[in-house]
């Protein structure tokens, strides 16, 4: 029976992401986030200030689900977000003192996983892999 699932993409594709979600939530747990909130929380440390729609498209996350993220961080008092002087219908989002005080830890978490990726794969298989998986996002039209 596993001849069908060799070839199929959707499978392989799903047992991977649950490999890498259980390496990835282990290296996150020391900042107590997940890995999507650990990625979100990274990119506004980055570049503070970004609207929740820039945040979004960085992301490639939809409306709804950068909102419930946001609260998420909101409510641990992470993030806080803030009407734009420029435009009333956009809403900035900036870290907290307290985000900033995990920046060491999230770091370390990119710098541990990049360092297991490395360890398990050869640098040309991973850019590969990045390089397909990009192309096939963008052929299916995500």
């Amino acid at each position: 029976a596993s001849f069908m699932f060799d070839k199929c993409i959707y499978f392989n594709l799903n047992a991977l992401v649950r490999d890498l979600n259980k390496v990835w939530e282990e290296q996150f747990s020391e900042t107590g986030l997940t890995p999507p909130l650990g990625y979100l929380l990274a990119l506004i440390l980055k570049s503070p200030g970004l609207s929740q729609k820039e945040v979004g498209a960085a992301l490639n996350l939809d409306r709804s689900t950068i909102t419930r993220f946001l609260e998420s961080l909101e409510k641990e008092k992470l993030v806080r977000r803030e009407t734009s002087t420029k435009d009333g219908r956009v809403i900035n989002v900036y870290p907290t003192k307290k985000a900033e005080g995990l920046k060491t830890k999230l770091e370390k978490a990119f710098q541990n996983l990049s360092a297991k990726v490395d360890k398990k794969l050869a640098s040309n298989d991973v850019r590969d892999l990045l390089k397909l998986a990009s192309k096939v996002r963008t052929d299916l039209g995500s």
